[in-house]
């Protein structure tokens, strides 16, 4: 306790000090804890499950007959999983089949509910080891019986008891039914592999009251799980062993051949490289930032070391040991530390919304107890590197030497910090860089058509005809087209064919109305406007991969029509330009219903809502904005740009106190050398360069190396990208010198006041 008294007092009296090293542990501690929760949070992806070493998703590969590649899909047969597990009793547990690609709404009274539904058979619940906790897992048998997760059921009913109860759900505007609670399962985690965040389930025979086909022939639009026994060897359910257990099940005039292999559920987030490079991106900015501010702390207190050896001495005439200055100088940081955490917590709560936008995770999820590991082991580190090297420094010093300036002329110690400090804020400005670049190309690059002013609608329930008419007389729409799907993204899969029936390759389709092409601003290079089903316009990649070198005009694509145009280069969201084979048709009736509204959008945007739930009440319609679209979908680098931001920020605040230690401990040390320069004629201009040079030489080699490192990074970050900008090398050099300028002019705006002031002030205690 009277360490603790002690260090409080030291603390209290030394005001300083003490809130720069708790003002720059606070951001430190913010970025690097959030880093580590974050990568913590996507290393913990599927842990949810019970037993999840034994639970496998179900993969199907799509290959036609005829012959061509085999398309590899999440999405399987309905049939499927019972079959398999029909066909291997003694190796799988459980088997189940889900549906996700059904709306997410369900109604209670008058009131809809934004829910996420997934229609899934009475084994669900066993198979993915999700815990039940009122209901029986049988009742999922019969149709129009609905599950609801804690959380959904205390949304919907306000507390009240769930089950019981009914709500109402609706397949499409005019198809619906009246669902029965009849179970409360746990809330699953946010970090699970999912196709869709199971909020109410369903019961999968309630599908057949929507019309949809179900068996061998309803498509492949179902997910598939099995659970094999803690016994079998995940080996010997082999890809050829599970396909060949479904050859007689599939019927003859399919068309296809399908194959089936497992995959291991918690294996499945971290196989895409998206997500592995951005754990490696997460690693390499929270390191850098941990290192910093450790080192910094560091710095700071090594800093201190003159003018607090005579206290050591003190402490060390009276009995103190190395040990109990060890043990001193420790508590110390223990308690820097809490009271870090401390405002860093105040702060969180203060601006949870954002901060939860920030890492694009909700608080409770980041930190919940199977998480809590990477901010502990981040705290932990500091305390130990960032409190044990100034505590040894210190213990060390012998008790003839703590009144001795022996340590006046031995920077070497307080230059490598700084040099690691410096390569730290040019790895995350140089992140900052590439992150902000690559983002500005996405957002902001001409892809060949224009998204400007532009929303859409799907026309569901009413005469999309009689609409498109209505929306062209409205007084806010400038111009307005149809497409058969929004320029997010087109369809696919149905190959184009050789002469001998052979596939070739898979285009990405569409169907554009006559005015569509002029609308949304693409060009054609050749021909004319597609009109019919019939008619057809490609862009250059269709070309080469049919092998046409002469005009095409006129030709015939196999499946799909007459060329009659050939496109200018474009991209979709996404992609690089020409990144696949496009072929869009003709379209007689209006599809996705496109308009371009008169500025100001917002405004106009909201009228036209507006003015269309007037007058058509009964219809769920809504025009959604494309542009705001689009931005979802780089939602993700924007995320990542903002913790990139917010990382540079801060690291150039905790240089800036890391230098603002360095250079008062070196003008204090140096004092009389720089009076005595004055005396003899040195101009205040010569003191301020001869200081900076000292950390410039210092800076130099480590910003370089730094900006190095985040080019290098910065590489491996963009391959997650399809559609990536490689950042020119002088945008880099450019960053350098900025970086470099800004230290320099920190150290000349702390030396400034001593280069400047009468030497007397600094000779008269001689």
């Amino acid at each position: 306790m009277k360490t603790v008294y002690y260090t409080l007092q030291t603390l209290l009296h030394r005001r300083g000090e003490p809130c720069i090293k708790i003002l720059t542990l606070t951001l430190g501690l913010l970025m690097a804890v959030f880093l580590f929760a974050r990568m913590a949070f996507e290393l913990s992806y599927d842990r949810c499950f019970r037993q999840s070493e034994h639970l496998y998703r179900l993969e199907t590969s799509w290959k036609e007959a005829s012959g061509g590649p085999s398309l590899w899909s999440a999405f399987t047969l309905m049939p499927v999983p019972a079959t398999l597990s029909e066909a291997f009793p003694e190796e799988i547990e459980a088997a189940t089949v889900s549906y996700s690609l059904s709306a997410d709404d369900l109604w209670v009274g008058n009131r809809r509910h934004s829910v996420s539904v997934v229609l899934a058979d009475t084994c669900y619940f066993r198979t993915l080891g999700i815990p039940l906790l009122k209901g029986h897992e049988a009742d999922l048998a019969a149709p129009g019986v609905v599950f609801l997760s804690e959380k959904t059921a205390r949304k919907l009913f306000a507390g009240e008891e769930a089950v019981g109860k009914t709500v109402q759900y609706k397949f499409y505007s005019d198809v619906s039914c009246t669902c029965l609670v009849r179970g409360i399962y746990s809330d699953l985690s946010l970090n699970n592999s999912l196709e869709k965040q199971p909020e109410a389930i369903l019961s999968l025979p309630t599908l057949e009251l929507s019309g949809m086909r179900t068996g061998w022939g309803s498509g492949g639009n179902f997910e598939g799980y099995v659970r094999l026994t803690p016994e079998t060897n995940r080996e010997s359910m082999s890809e050829e062993r599970l396909s060949s257990a479904l050859l007689r099940y599939l019927p003859a005039d399919s068309g296809f051949q399908i194959g089936i292999k497992m995959v291991l559920i918690r294996s499945l987030h971290l196989q895409k490289s998206g997500v592995r490079t951005m754990l490696w991106v997460l690693f390499l900015l929270g390191t850098v930032i941990l290192f910093a501010t450790t080192l910094n702390y560091v710095l700071l207190s090594v800093a201190s070391l003159v003018r607090r050896a005579k206290a050591v001495g003190v402490h060390k005439c009276c009995g103190a040991s190395g040990g109990n200055i060890f043990f001193l100088f420790m508590t110390e940081t223990v308690v820097t530390v809490l009271l870090a955490l401390l405002l860093m917590g105040s702060f969180v709560f203060l601006f949870r919304e954002q901060v939860e936008e920030w890492v694009d995770v909700p608080l409770s999820a980041l930190f919940s107890p199977e998480n809590l590991w990477a901010p502990l082991a981040v705290v932990a580190l500091l305390i130990v590197v960032g409190g044990g090297l100034p505590a040894l420094m210190f213990a060390r010093i012998p008790v003839t030497q703590v009144f001795q300036r022996y340590s006046s002329h031995k920077k070497g110690g307080k230059r490598i910090l700084l040099f690691v400090q410096f390569g730290c804020a040019a790895v995350v400005l140089g992140m900052m860089l590439t992150v902000l670049s690559q983002y500005l190309h996405l957002t902001k690059r001409d892809r060949g058509w224009d998204e400007e002013r532009v929303a859409y609608l799907f026309p569901r329930g009413v005469d999309a005809t009689l609409l498109q008419t209505w929306v062209r007389h409205q007084p806010m729409v400038e111009a307005s087209a149809s497409s058969e799907r929004p320029m997010l993204g087109f369809g696919g899969w149905t190959a184009v064919h050789d002469n001998q029936g052979k596939p070739l390759f898979y285009p990405r389709f569409n169907r554009f109305d006559k005015e569509f092409l002029s609308f949304i601003g693409m060009r054609l290079k050749l021909g004319r406007v597609a009109e019919t089903k019939q008619e057809i316009m490609v862009n250059q990649q269709t070309l080469e991969q049919l092998g046409w070198t002469d005009s095409p005009l006129g030709k015939h694509v196999e499946g799909y029509g007459i060329v009659v145009g050939v496109l200018e280069s474009f991209a979709l969201v996404n992609h690089p330009n020409d990144y696949m084979p496009i072929i869009i048709t003709g379209m007689e009736k209006p599809g996705t219903i496109h308009v371009r509204l008169k500025k100001p959008f917002r405004e106009n945007l909201i009228r036209l809502n507006e003015v269309l739930h007037a007058d058509y009440p009964q219809a769920e319609l809504n025009f959604r904005s494309l542009e705001d679209d689009i931005k979802v979908v780089y939602e993700p680098t924007r995320v990542f740009l903002d913790v990139t931001l917010w990382a540079s920020l801060s690291v150039l605040f905790i240089i800036f106190m890391g230098m603002f230690g360095y250079v008062s401990d070196e003008v204090r040390l140096r004092s009389k050398e720089i009076a005595i320069r004055k005396v003899n004629g040195a101009e205040a201009s010569s003191i301020l360069r001869m200081v900076s040079e000292d950390v410039l030489w210092v800076a130099l080699p480590s910003v370089l190396l730094g900006i190095w490192g985040a080019h290098e990074a910065g590489k491996v970050w963009l391959t997650r990208f399809t559609d990536a900008m490689e950042v020119p090398g002088w945008y880099y050099l450019l960053l350098a010198v900025v970086l470099l300028v800004f230290i320099v002019g920190c150290i000349i705006g702390m030396a400034w006041k001593v280069a400047n002031e009468p030497p007397v002030k600094s000779l008269q205690s001689e």
